[in-house]
């Protein structure tokens, strides 16, 4: 027996893969239930500290401002008295280490003092803090950069009141430094840390100063871009090829965006650990499975190997002695079930052993009867297999013959389509030919008025239109005759709703035909689903409305189109019938043919029911029939396997 045979190498090749499927689950199971217990406890790390980052800034910049507004009502400031005010404001900073400088503006924006480099002092009319300020708004201004640092600050900007009105604006411009400082002391680890940006995406506050420098712009980074819609939240992004895990919460004072942030690999490190030790159990568990296969083998097929050469003696002789054992386990009523069946086996041979011979005699004497009979219907036989094959010839000639006429009824129809456009440009043609010479000969008479000229171009012009217009309905019948549906349809199919497929083609149909009286019923399941291309059946009904309406509308009483859908136990079926002029007999034969047409004098090219042939046969692998009578209408049946 070839190795790959054996059911031992089976059943171990089963067992081995059984455990390990098994213990590689468990094993996944819980690392993922680690990872996934981690990655929330990161979440929820992150967005503590981010909360109170907020709550702390939120906090510091109300102090400031409320600080700002109580100065702005000082005698200093509302008097303008300089020297007081100088040492008043040297001492506010002194004690405020975020605050780097402090200035008083006049009603024009123009700085006319400051508590530091005072050959800076300049107009600040165009900030937008000074507009609103001056206009009674207290107000923390969008990340500038400092005309005196060349840092990044905000401002924090007051009206100064006198006799209660506005005579100007006390600012400070803070620093961030005393910010960075305070979301240092919140740096989860050695790779985990917050930052802030401006409402604008750009970074203020960053362990990195490069980037605080630049002001970087990370506004596409989606948490980013959900702080600016003024979402809080956690969730991953992508930065210099690294995921990391993020909580953002926005500030209610000053609306930026406070970001706390781990990388995964710093985050699932310890994971990695525990993954890597579970793969040396995984490798451990694999060996012992494949130990343990092997006894347990080596235990239940050795009683089967003695059963199999017990099988193979008696093949041999089937007197031989049969099991020696006596087993009390499964394996034993088994060897007794063998020895019960073989004696009763023997006993039924030996009786089987004289009937056979008495049915031997009784067939030589039919047999020669046989023979006799055999011979006739040999002969039979052989005539039967000459009018098969006559009967296959002629179905072969007749497969052709309504080939050949089917392909004769499109050539005659083809021909008819064709036969008046190509007609007209004949005559065209000719008629352009005959002006030209007529033209041509006054020329060589040098008698050519301007009048005449005129004529011939005009002529000319409306013969070239005639032309291109039939040309252009001969290449538009060519196009619709070889244009094949199934070139259509591609991607990936999924499941229509075909009551709003038809429904849709209904309302959107467009009848430009003249029938004014008419009527569309659908009757459909509202939740009835088959699996197709989107659009496939909106193709089917504008060709069917448009067969319907050219050759079944009448004036003078109300056309009807009923579409009934029926879902049957193992098809989907359409019935769709109006109460039309119906299709003439001669035609209805050949009516899903390409250019056949109802009435040869009519508007249409003849392809549609053939489109919608191609599309039942070809798209649906569904089957497709027609029914009509002159003046009872016409039904069509479609039938769509499930």
């Amino acid at each position: 027996m070839k190795w790959y045979k054996s059911f031992r190498i089976k059943s171990l090749f089963i067992l081995f893969v059984i455990m390990v499927l098994l213990i590689s689950l468990v094993l996944i199971i819980i690392t993922k239930k680690i990872r996934t217990d981690t990655e929330v406890q990161v979440y929820e790390n992150n967005m503590s500290v981010a909360l109170t980052l907020t709550e702390i800034f939120d906090m510091y910049f109300s102090e400031l401002k409320t600080n700002m507004e109580v100065l702005s009502y000082t005698d200093e400031i509302q008097n303008f008295d300089f020297e007081k005010t100088d040492k008043f404001l040297q001492t506010v900073i002194t004690k405020h280490s975020s605050i780097i400088q402090i200035y008083l503006m006049d009603k024009q924006g123009n700085q006319f003092y400051k508590t530091s480099d005072l050959d800076t002092l300049g107009s600040r009319l165009d900030r937008e803090y000074f507009k609103e300020a001056i206009q009674g708004e207290t107000n923390i201004s969008d990340v500038i950069v400092s005309r005196s640092t060349d840092k990044p600050i905000t401002v924090i900007a007051v009206p100064i009141y006198s006799q209660n009105r506005v005579v100007g604006v006390l600012g400070a411009s803070i620093d961030f430094s005393t910010i960075a400082s305070v979301i240092g002391k919140y740096n989860l680890d050695q790779s985990g840390y917050a930052y802030i940006v401006d409402k604008d995406g750009k970074i203020i506050t960053h362990p990195n100063s490069d980037f605080v420098d630049q002001m970087l712009d990370i506004s596409y980074l989606d948490p980013v871009q959900a702080l600016m819609a003024g979402e809080d939240g956690i969730g991953k992004y992508n930065f210099d090829d690294e995921t990391k895990l993020v909580a953002y919460v926005k500030m209610n004072e000053t609306e930026w965006g406070v970001l706390v942030q781990v990388p995964t690999s710093e985050a699932f490190r310890k994971i990695d650990e525990i993954e890597r030790w579970l793969s040396v159990l995984l490798g451990v568990s694999i060996i012992g499975v494949v130990i343990s296969s092997i006894i347990m083998s080596n235990y239940f097929m050795r009683p089967v190997n003695e059963i199999v050469g017990v099988i193979d003696r008696i093949s041999e002789n089937r007197k031989t002695t049969y099991f020696d054992t006596d087993r009390d386990d499964e394996f034993g009523l088994i060897e007794k079930a063998i020895d019960r069946m073989m004696s009763e086996l023997n006993s039924i041979h030996d009786s089987l052993e004289e009937k056979v011979q008495e049915r031997t005699n009784q067939l030589s004497l039919t047999n020669n009867e046989l023979e006799v009979s055999q011979n006739d219907l040999i002969n039979i036989n052989v005539k039967l297999t000459d009018k098969i094959n006559e009967l296959k010839e002629t179905q072969e000639r007749l497969i052709k013959a309504e080939k050949i006429s089917a392909l004769a009824r499109v050539a005659v129809r083809l021909s008819h389509q064709l036969n008046t456009p190509l007609g007209t440009c004949i005559t065209t043609t000719s008629f352009l030919m005959k002006k030209t010479l007529a033209l041509e000969e006054i020329l060589s008479h040098k008698s050519l008025k301007e009048n005449e000229l005129i004529e011939y171009l005009q002529e000319v012009v409306n013969g070239t239109d005639i032309l291109l217009g039939q040309l252009k309905k001969s290449d538009e019948m060519i196009k619709q005759f070889r244009d094949v549906p199934l070139e259509h349809y591609k991607g990936e199919k999924q499941q229509v709703n075909l009551y709003k497929e038809i429904n849709n083609a209904k309302e959107t149909y467009v009848n430009s035909f003249d029938c004014p009286n008419y009527n569309i019923e659908l009757n459909c399941p509202t939740d009835l689903t088959y699996k197709m291309w989107q659009g496939v059946f909106g193709e089917v009904f504008q060709y069917l409305f448009d067969n319907s309406f050219e050759h079944g509308c009448y004036i003078d009483k109300s056309f009807k189109i009923t579409i009934d859908v029926v879902e049957l136990s193992d098809i989907i079926e359409i019935r769709y019938s109006d109460n039309g002029m119906g299709i003439r007999p001669e035609v209805l034969e050949y009516i899903f043919e390409p250019l056949s047409k109802n009435s040869l004098s009519g508007s249409g090219t003849g392809m549609g029911l053939n489109k919608v042939f191609n599309i039942v046969k070809n798209i649906l692998d569904g089957e497709i029939n027609c029914e009509s009578d002159i003046g009872l209408g016409t039904k069509i049946i479609i039938s769509m396997p499930k």
